[in-house]
């Protein structure tokens, strides 16, 4: 059973069963969920900011790549750690390990996310970390089927996670709900204080360059 093969894209479907047969092979499929994660939130934060009023496309890209993995291991361990927490006011029974299992498979769609991001920034070029995006007028048919299916895979993922997380904690499906939505508070505030540090202090220009070179 250790060595027999999960298909990731099933976690899609049956989350519950997948998860069971999932968590002991979580350690050597982190790293790629890590990588998709760091590549997506870094693209939203390269949008978030307007980098591509101020950077070619070449920068932007190269800094995601190599910083993907770090970020998302961060991301990936920092969720899970506040998920963990909330989980035992509600009572929740799993480990540490098996809630950051649980969340870290239910980035399988973070790889749609991706193949959406590239399909933006073939059409837009550095402008898709603009507000261009979302201003042009008319948005064309295709960006708002992108955009649209953005949000989709954003809302599937949250359906998996908590199934993934109520499987693992032994918790029922209403309050697996408000372990995830108090989660997802803390976070937001951890994002705004994020947010400030890069607004006020960071310029990651002098690594771009030194990358490009």
């Amino acid at each position: 059973m250790e060595n027999e093969k999960i298909n990731p894209f099933k976690v899609m479907v049956n989350p519950r069963g997948f998860i069971r047969k999932a968590l002991s092979k979580t350690n050597r499929a982190a790293v790629v969920f890590a990588w998709l994660l760091g590549m997506t939130y870094l693209f939203g934060k390269a949008y978030t900011f307007g980098l591509g009023n101020s950077y070619e496309l070449g920068s932007i890209f190269i800094f995601c790549i190599v910083f993907a993995i770090p970020v998302g291991y961060i991301l990936l361990y920092v969720t899970a750690f506040f998920l963990f927490w909330v989980g035992k006011l509600f009572n929740g029974v799993a480990s540490f390990e098996d809630v950051f299992a649980a969340y870290t498979w239910t980035r399988v769609p973070e790889a749609f996310i991706i193949l959406i991001w590239l399909g933006l920034i073939g059409f837009f070029g550095k402008f898709t970390f603009t507000a261009m995006v979302v201003t042009q007028a008319p948005l064309p048919l295709f960006v708002i089927g992108l955009i649209g299916l953005q949000m989709i895979f954003a809302v599937w993922e949250a359906v998996i996670l908590f199934h993934t997380l109520g499987e693992v904690q032994k918790l029922s499906a209403w309050i697996t709900v408000w372990n995830v939505l108090f989660t997802w508070i803390i976070l937001f505030f951890v994002d705004l204080i994020v947010n400030w540090f890069l607004i006020r202090g960071f310029d990651w220009r002098p690594i771009a360059n030194l990358l490009i070179l």
